[in-house]
């Protein structure tokens, strides 16, 4: 590994653990998000995933070279409103104005939810919480119940 590569290496993590590059002005390393892919993908061939919560960052992360956009930062930033559902519209909006895949991620509780995700164009589905975590779950039933009295 080359000097070079270091500051990469460092923020990124080791090749094999590259998963996704949040939007941001610029890298860590002071490299744009542009040079930051394209180091990405010329060091490690792995795709780069971008994690974006808006419209115009998954248009910028696709003009900077991602792979792939991920709707997992909407709802989750000081700039977007949370929903208690995922954000199916930012899924709709992604998949018809660019020209890579949209992963739909954030705020997938449930199988409609998935299917509704497809439906608006999102190439595949990320499930995390409402398959990972048992204390939340457990607690969206107790929620429905105590309503349901």
């Amino acid at each position: 590994m080359s000097t070079t590569d270091k500051p990469l290496r460092r923020q990124l993590g080791a090749p094999r653990r590259v998963r996704s590059l949040a939007m941001a002005a610029g890298a860590a390393d002071g490299r744009s998000l542009t040079e930051t892919v394209a180091a990405v993908h010329e060091q490690t061939g792995a795709m780069v995933m971008a994690d974006c919560s808006t419209l115009d960052e998954g248009i910028a992360a696709v003009a900077a070279g991602a792979d792939l956009v991920g709707t997992t930062l909407a709802g989750y930033t000081s700039y977007t409103s949370k929903q208690p559902g995922p954000d199916l519209d930012l899924v709709a909006q992604l998949a018809t104005a660019i020209d890579v895949p949209v992963i739909a991620e954030g705020r997938i509780h449930t199988p409609a939810q998935a299917a509704q995700a497809l439906r608006a164009g999102a190439w595949a589905v990320v499930v995390g919480t409402a398959i990972t975590h048992p204390t939340t779950i457990t607690g969206w039933f107790a929620s429905a119940m105590a309503d349901a009295r």
